[in-house]
């Protein structure tokens, strides 16, 4: 599991930031993974992974962090039959908990 200190951010551009997991600073500093995040319809919506798979443990603070850096809340895509949008609650409204509903 990763804390908060594990997750660094850089932005790439105004609509795109680009999240180190395991890293504690900027690049060339070493990571064990990154996501990519872009600004899509107001949401910060993952577009890229460095490598498949990403730990389900870490993703509630990877969330958090993105949720901090951008500003935006977080939507993705799920696999479907069909796909389905998946898009975060504001915390404010949840007690502070990352909670992903259907969309």
């Amino acid at each position: 599991m990763v804390n908060a200190m594990d997750v660094y951010a850089e932005h790439l551009c105004e609509h795109c930031v680009l999240i180190r997991v395991g890293a504690v600073g900027p690049f060339p500093a070493p990571y064990r993974y990154s996501v990519t995040f872009i600004d899509r319809d107001g949401y910060a919506e993952p577009v890229g992974f460095d490598r498949k798979g990403f730990d389900p443990a870490e993703f509630e603070p990877v969330i958090r962090h993105v949720n901090e850096v951008t500003g935006k809340l977080v939507a993705y895509w799920r696999a479907g039959p069909p796909p389905y949008r998946m898009i975060q609650k504001d915390p404010v409204s949840t007690g502070g908990k990352i909670v992903m509903v259907r969309g």
